[in-house]
């Protein structure tokens, strides 16, 4: 599929920085993707807007350049101007993409919320059940399910036997937070914080044994708070969500990457901030490797036999980039499972169940992983790379200016 080249439609990329630069890489590797296609595409990165007097003069230079679609991991670039939310400054469809729960970005001042009433402000997820929530405040048509994408496939990939006999985990910041273990002691009803703790251990539960469940709406349930858009209501659970989900995601790692130890599935490489060089174990099971930013993982990821993804406990239900990448790279992701994965991949992947007496896992050996392998990235090219985003996004938004070669 190409573009006509007298009606190439126009996007407008937003770039902005994040940490270990995962967000500005997507961006620059979407912005790639809709440039393969044939469309003309403006990026706005922090160069861009540095050449420029004024935020005003951002906006003038975009209308100019008559955009089709507006793209932004987030709410990159969803700020004020002129006294207007900068989607509002132009007639063309604004896409906000969330990798994060939309919960994090729901509050009175928040875009999110402010920008509801705007025909032409959408949002895409990562997981489909962020949609349910979302659709209290928005209309159906204007919410996407996008998971995560990754670039196109690494061709002859290492074999099975040369590679190094682990899975790898690009783990980010492992700080333990004060309190965030989980208790397996059940508590009175009116002990001090009792509440919290019961919350906390059925959702981290719940997170580990794939019930299907969305973390917010776990902790509605627990509070006894019907599934309001009421911003006055929804604060209490929001800010618990917060607080839990915060505590939970480094726990639910520490968690699954002891499980995996402790069962012999095979050895880990971390990477990720130095407090992760207390999990390295003396017999070599659990290796410390230093910090890798995002552009970096695809070389990495190569090497190994598996990928390890513990699914975050916000996207539950959704794709996580670790699983992209890896079969990206030409390395098998081992992931906690779930539908959509399941949906995806089938059984080529390995899925992680994790039991109350042990780890399943459908691992793979010499003999199958070159088949298994082929068959996941098979999946992964029909349907999860850049391009394959790009191209949908300009079918539903720009579908009128393209045509099929």
């Amino acid at each position: 599929m190409t573009v006509n080249s007298s009606r190439r439609p126009a996007v407008v990329v937003l770039v902005n920085r994040g940490a270990y630069r995962v967000l500005d890489t997507m961006a620059e590797r979407l912005a790639a993707a809709f440039e393969r296609l044939g469309a003309r595409v403006m990026a706005i990165d922090a160069e861009f807007v540095h050449e420029r007097r004024t935020d005003e003069d951002v906006v003038r230079d975009i209308r100019m350049f008559s955009p089709g679609l507006i793209v932004g991991m987030n709410l990159g670039g969803v700020a004020p101007v002129s006294g207007r939310w900068f989607p509002e400054h132009f007639d063309a469809p604004f896409l906000s993409w969330l990798v994060d729960h939309p919960a994090y970005f729901m509050s009175a001042q928040s875009p999110l919320y402010r920008l509801r009433a705007s025909p032409e402000y959408y949002i895409g997820c990562v997981d489909p059940l962020h949609l349910n929530f979302l659709e209290r405040f928005y209309p159906s048509d204007r919410l996407l399910f996008l998971p995560h994408a990754g670039e196109p496939a690494q061709q002859n990939p290492i074999r099975f036997g040369d590679r190094e006999p682990a899975a790898v985990l690009t783990a980010g910041l492992g700080r333990a937070i004060p309190k965030s273990a989980v208790s397996r002691d059940m508590e009175s009803a009116d002990e001090s914080g009792s509440w919290f703790r019961r919350a906390y251990r059925i959702v981290h539960d719940s997170t580990l044994m794939d019930v299907g469940l969305d973390v917010l709406h776990q902790i509605e349930g627990q509070m006894r708070l019907p599934a309001s858009d009421r911003l006055d209501v929804l604060a209490y659970s929001i800010a618990a969500f917060q607080e839990i989900e915060s505590r939970l995601r480094q726990e639910i790692r520490r968690t699954l990457l002891a499980r995996v130890a402790d069962a012999e599935i095979c050895r880990l490489d971390v990477y990720g901030d130095a407090s992760w060089k207390d999990f390295a174990r003396p017999d070599g099971s659990v290796r410390y490797l230093g910090e890798l930013d995002y552009p970096s993982v695809r070389p990495v990821f190569a090497r190994y036999q598996y990928v390890l993804n513990p699914q975050p406990p916000q996207t539950r239900n959704g794709s996580h980039e670790r699983v992209m990448d890896a079969l990206s790279a030409g390395t098998l992701p081992m992931t906690l499972t779930n539908e959509f994965y399941r949906e995806s991949f089938s059984n080529d992947i390995v899925h992680l169940r994790l039991l109350d007496d042990g780890v399943e896992a459908n691992l793979a050996d010499d003999h199958d992983y070159p088949s298994r392998l082929a068959a996941a990235q098979s999946a992964f090219e029909r349907n999860h790379t850049w391009t394959a985003r790009a191209r949908m996004l300009l079918d539903r938004f720009c579908g009128e200016e393209r045509s099929v070669a």
